[in-house]
């Protein structure tokens, strides 16, 4: 049956009688919507909600196209084909669509028992959609179709209807579990928080702790040296008190000959106060020296300087010893930023360590004509300054060597050392970013080499 207001007979939806509208209004979205799920479905193949949207895309451009014809064709076979589908494609969609956002939420796919209820509420549309529920007359004055307009529409309508409950009941119960799960996550992030805080305080008070340790164990090893040193401070105080003396007994002398006068009495007075000088100044030394470990101080020093101080300390009682103490310091070796006092104390720590080592080696050879030899230099390089100590003793065997700067490791006596002097010596070249090494042959020699920044 032809619609008498459509005296052209049409092809479904091809002819010139058709407003363009309909073409622009139908068509455009038929090829986006098919462009735009083949398109995320290549992307991923593997993705269940690519082949989902895809499913949409294909379901919505058929419903379009059906459409499109529905508002074309003058024809009521074509008609009457094409309407029943309406209505299967509708309830596709609305399925397809809550199916794509419980996967979207849930990033899983849902049970078979959900899809059993999916498809009890499609098969209802399927049977009945080319029966008389679906549409009972065709009105020709109008060209269209007219449905029964309480049954099955409403059917459908309702099967959207029940499906957007779904979706707002599922948004509902996701929204409240990840509330749920979001404040579980704060009070557990805040636990954390309270914990870290706790391990903060418990680890301030650790390194507070350690830190007064590593002062006292600092200080132990100064003393210890100064321990060692303590025959070679009393000759350095005994030559200027033995000059004091002399000059006293002659001033004394001259007085009972009365033959003194003022120019004399003036030079033996002025000698008299070298000597006392430089008794406050090897006290004055050994006071600052020995004084309780302070946080470190960082000053620019003259290496050369160090390195002499070091010497003033030790170098009349390894002469005494038969210790020859060779130097070689380069003078434009420059400044570098430490504390003077404790980079003293490792060169001094090296010293005893050179010679408790050719003192080892004299007693084992016992020869009489080995020499105790100990070589310090200075020089530099673009970056750094370097400090180099070799002495001829014992050596260091190669099962230790990796070991000598571990805290209480010592190859000698208890009553001759603790363990201590290297370690210490090896942290405070690290505070100021330098580094030690040492070079060894058994019963050769060994070679203390310390490098620190230019300033």
């Amino acid at each position: 049956m032809i619609c008498p207001d459509y005296p052209f007979p049409q092809f479904l939806i091809i002819s010139s009688k058709v407003p363009p509208l309909l073409y622009y209004s139908h068509l455009p979205a038929i090829f986006i919507t098919l462009l735009l799920g083949f398109f995320v479905y290549f992307k991923n193949k593997h993705s269940l909600l690519s082949k989902i949207l895809l499913s949409i895309s294909i379901t919505f451009s058929l419903w379009v196209f059906l459409n499109l014809i529905a508002w074309t064709a003058n024809d009521s076979n074509i008609l009457a084909f094409v309407f029943p589908f309406f209505s299967v494609l509708y309830a596709i969609l609305c399925i397809l669509c809550l199916y794509f956002v419980y996967v979207f939420i849930d990033k899983k796919d849902i049970i078979f028992r959900t899809k059993i209820i999916f498809g009890a509420l499609l098969l209802p549309v399927i049977l009945l959609a080319p029966s008389k529920f679906s549409f009972y007359k065709f009105n020709i004055p109008f060209c269209g179709i007219v449905d029964e307009g309480f049954y099955f529409s409403n059917y459908y309508y309702g099967v959207g209807f029940l499906m957007f409950l779904w979706i707002m009941f599922l948004l509902i119960s996701r929204y409240r579990k990840a509330e749920k799960e979001f404040k579980k996550q704060k009070e557990t992030e805040q636990k954390i928080t309270d914990i870290n805080k706790e391990l903060e305080r418990r680890m301030i008070q650790e390194i507070k702790k350690q830190e007064k340790q590593q002062q006292l164990l600092a200080q132990k090893s100064k003393l210890e040296s100064l321990g060692t040193l303590a025959a070679g401070i009393a000759h350095e105080i005994n030559q200027p008190l033995g000059g004091i003396s002399m000059g006293l007994d002659n001033i004394l002398l001259k007085t009972q000959e009365d033959n003194i006068n003022k120019e004399y009495l003036k030079d033996k007075v002025n000698l008299l106060f070298e000597n006392v000088e430089r008794i406050k100044k090897i006290i004055d030394h050994i006071r600052y020296f020995s004084r309780t470990q302070k946080p470190v101080s960082f000053v620019q020093v003259n290496i050369n300087d160090v390195i002499k101080s070091a010497l003033f300390m030790v170098s009349a009682q390894y002469e005494n010893h038969g210790v020859i103490i060779e130097t070689n310091l380069d003078e434009s070796a420059g400044m570098i930023t430490a504390d003077k006092y404790k980079l003293e104390q490792v060169l001094l720590n090296l010293l005893s360590n050179s010679k408790y080592a050719i003192d080892e080696k004299a007693k084992r050879l016992n020869d009489g004509k080995f020499r105790k030899r100990i070589e310090i230099k200075s020089y530099k390089d673009s970056d750094f300054v370097y400090i180099s100590l070799m002495d001829n003793g014992i050596g260091i065997p190669n099962k230790i060597i990796d070991k000598i700067f571990d805290p209480f490791f010592t190859t000698k006596s208890e009553e001759k050392g603790t363990g201590l002097g290297l370690s210490i010596s090896y942290g405070f070249i690290k505070d100021i970013l330098g580094e030690i090494k040492v070079e060894s042959i058994e019963n050769e020699y060994t070679v203390f080499e310390i490098s620190i920044p230019k300033e």
